[in-house]
């Protein structure tokens, strides 16, 4: 219903669904920035006293196919819209030797082992 109380009709339901995908698609960066701030000490947490020295870093670029659309038949619209779409992610990489001897790779924006 609109905001005044109204039903929509088939055509019109469409048309704002494409308006707010067309949207949604334009609200997300092509590319996104690389975060560089590794930091200089890692360690392994409670319960696991491993540490590591930043040695150094690297750039890295990824290149992901997002699909997107609709598909079924929900009454107003039926059949398949949609698309796709591509989005390159960069990110950092800090490598660390640890206090083992070992070298482990990991993601300087959000510290996940690589």
């Amino acid at each position: 219903m609109t905001p005044m109380g109204e039903w929509l009709s088939a055509r019109e339901a469409f048309h704002c669904w494409q308006d707010l995908r067309l949207s949604s698609l334009l609200a997300v960066p092509a590319a996104v920035e690389a975060q560089s701030d590794c930091s200089e000490y890692i360690s392994g947490g409670p319960g696991n006293p491993i540490n590591g020295t930043l040695i150094g870093t690297q750039l890295r670029t990824e290149t992901i196919t997002v699909s997107e659309g609709v598909s079924g038949s929900a009454g107003v619209v039926g059949g398949n819209a949609g698309g796709s779409r591509t989005v390159t992610v960069s990110y950092y990489v800090g490598i660390y030797r640890m206090s083992n001897r070992d070298i482990y790779e990991v993601r300087c924006d959000n510290y996940t082992l690589m």
